[in-house]
């Protein structure tokens, strides 16, 4: 493969090919005119397969099931709790928000049918395995944590009886509940799905878009199943409308940041070709997930009378996960600009040399 360069949003792919009817050991060069989306002046690009850069809408078989199994799941709750099934819709709208920021990229950037699928990973399969995996982890965590205790913690019904025995593995278990049993856990599994498929996409948005749908999947099975929960043991509107609002405002932001900071790690090993590690794209997301779990945990944690009453506890509360979130988006915004990382403005050129398939950058 020989150079390339870029011009006028417009690539050159120089491809190395032998005459064979020529004597001459020099190798010819072939150049392919791609034209590059650049997201600064909207312009679009055609597939690499030579395709129209707007493309018809197809989804596959599986993505269709998915998107049928929806409606008919909100059903079952309108019969069986009508309380969730009522505050269920809103953990649904950043979803609606990520079909329309889809909407208004090109199409070659990301594929419908990828975005449902992986949406569809983190809703369903996903979050399945995540459950089985974190009720596994928190059953040892809590055997070593609270040895001491641990009649107590398996015949109680209410885990805050521990509370009475602040002790240092009740910290502990906080800890590794936090930072290992629902940070590392899920945020792997962002990682899995998106690296399952990004190695056919060729550009940043592609890249992110997927990273945002595996994470609002997976934040949107979740946030109902908390309200779920919440909806069995209390029947006022106003506590399910403020679970449900703070869910959809705090808890899916935090998973949605995370998995665009997985999102980026991604982008800078696969496209950058920087030599960085699965530790290195995964260390931050962990952190800051695990940290904002840790401050929600100490704050059921404490009692009523604590830190002034519950009204100052929850400023104080909120005012710590504003921090974090602050400090995520912020972290976000300095990746971007130092890994030059834009929207679109990255592709990887694929090219076939004996049937090896060759990446180049551009």
């Amino acid at each position: 493969m020989g150079n390339t360069t870029n011009s006028n949003n417009t690539c050159f792919l120089a491809a190395t090919d032998h005459d064979e009817s020529s004597s001459s050991t020099e190798p010819q060069q072939q150049y392919v005119h791609i034209p590059i989306y650049n997201s600064r002046n909207n312009s679009a690009v055609p597939s690499m397969s030579g395709e129209q850069s707007i493309q018809e809408v197809k989804l596959s078989l599986k993505s269709k099931i998915f998107l049928l199994l929806i409606p008919n799941l909100w059903l079952v709750l309108l019969i069986e709790n009508k309380l969730c099934a009522t505050f269920t819709p809103i953990f649904f709208l950043p979803t609606i928000l990520l079909i329309w920021k889809w909407w208004k990229m090109p199409r070659v950037n990301a594929e419908l049918d990828l975005i449902v699928r992986l949406y569809a990973i983190g809703f369903t399969t996903g979050c399945l395995v995540v459950l089985i995996i974190e009720t596994l982890l928190t059953g040892i965590f809590a055997r070593l944590c609270f040895i001491d205790q641990w009649e107590n913690y398996r015949n109680s019904t209410d885990q805050r009886i521990l509370n009475a025995n602040r002790t240092f593995g009740y910290y502990t278990f906080f800890a590794l509940t936090s930072y290992i049993t629902a940070s590392f856990v899920e945020e792997s599994l962002k990682y899995w799905a998106i690296n399952s498929v990004t190695k056919t996409t060729a550009n940043t948005s592609g890249y992110l878009m997927y990273a945002l749908a595996v994470a609002l999947g997976f934040s949107t099975i979740e946030n109902i199943g908390y309200l779920y929960k919440a909806s069995l043991s209390t029947h006022k509107i106003w506590e399910i409308a403020a679970l449900a609002i703070f869910r959809v405002c705090i808890s899916t932001p935090v998973h949605v940041m995370s998995g665009y900071l997985i999102g980026i790690g991604i982008i800078r090993r696969d496209l950058k070709q920087e030599p960085i590690k699965i530790w290195q794209i995964l260390f931050l997301p962990v952190f800051y997930h695990g940290t904002f779990d840790v401050l929600l945990m100490i704050h059921s944690s404490l009692k009523n009378d604590e830190l002034g009453g519950t009204a100052a506890r929850l400023i104080v509360t909120l005012i710590s996960v504003f921090v974090i979130l602050t400090t995520e988006l912020l972290t976000i915004r300095y990746q971007r600009k130092k890994y030059a990382i834009n929207d679109g403005d990255l592709i990887t050129l694929k090219h076939y040399d004996n049937g090896i398939c060759n990446d180049h950058l551009v």
